[in-house]
């Protein structure tokens, strides 16, 4: 009754538009308060459990993108064998799915868990620029669980850290997913508050004098104005050089 009465008012007040709106938003709440996050709360073991669970599903039962994997992995190792592949794609799955329960983790994540998992072992390396005042910039790509290095960056960092990312379409999940990464000191730039600026303006003045660490394993870049050609998946990839566009004299620390 509740409900047809809710459905009622919504007919009235608002469009179809944004009726379909308001139903996805909530929606999308409760999944996230309903079931990400007493799932975020479990133990790491029992989330590895889950894991294995969702391996099961992808991998043995749906196949979810088996062929895709498989071609990407038979270009870049056209040596090994078919078997061999097959072992590699299954660790990968199986990766995979860790990473999706360690991201759901990242949610309620404290921050003596993420010091344990998460360790920078040379943290002078960057600091001894921010102690001379000066701005670096971070290249990383999506290789093992970047979300966490993101969240724990800038708890080891004397820098202001930046991270730039590209935005979510659905703004409840954008938010929280932003709260998640930001709630240790990482600031968050989208990739549409970078185009055409320099590190020395507006968007990228958070303040304080240690300079500024741009993060991002969102973008192209070019090392010292030149621009990055090479090999991916056994393929040519040759991208513009958006570093040396954005106008910037930083050291580049690749990893």
């Amino acid at each position: 009754m509740t409900t047809l009465l809710l459905g009622m008012i919504l007919s009235i007040i608002t469009s179809t538009q944004d009726r379909k709106y308001i139903f996805a938003n909530m929606i999308t709440k409760g999944f996230y308060y309903i079931f990400l996050i007493p799932i975020s709360l479990l133990p790491y073991p029992v989330l590895y459990l889950i894991s294995d669970f969702l391996f099961f599903i992808f991998y043995r039962i749906i196949g979810y993108r088996k062929e895709v994997v498989f071609t990407n992995l038979k270009n870049s190792f056209p040596d090994k064998t078919n078997k061999e592949l097959k072992i590699i794609m299954c660790d990968f799955f199986k990766h995979f799915c860790d990473l999706i329960m360690e991201g759901v983790k990242g949610f309620t994540i404290s921050e003596s868990q993420l010091r344990k998992r998460l360790v920078v072992l040379n943290p002078e390396f960057s600091n001894q620029y921010a102690d001379k005042g000066k701005s670096i910039i971070f290249v990383g790509g999506h290789y093992n669980n970047w979300e966490m290095c993101a969240q724990a960056f800038a708890m080891y960092s004397n820098h202001k850290c930046i991270g730039i990312y590209k935005p979510l379409s659905n703004a409840f999940l954008n938010q929280k997913i932003s709260e998640s990464r930001s709630k240790y000191g990482m600031h968050l730039i989208s990739m549409k508050q970078t185009s055409n600026v320099t590190v020395h303006s507006n968007v990228f003045n958070i303040g304080g004098t240690n300079g500024n660490a741009g993060a991002t394993t969102n973008a192209n870049y070019t090392l010292n104005g030149k621009i990055a050609s090479c090999q991916v998946y056994n393929r040519p990839l040759c991208h513009p050089e958006i570093i040396h566009n954005m106008n910037v004299d930083l050291p580049r620390l690749l990893h």
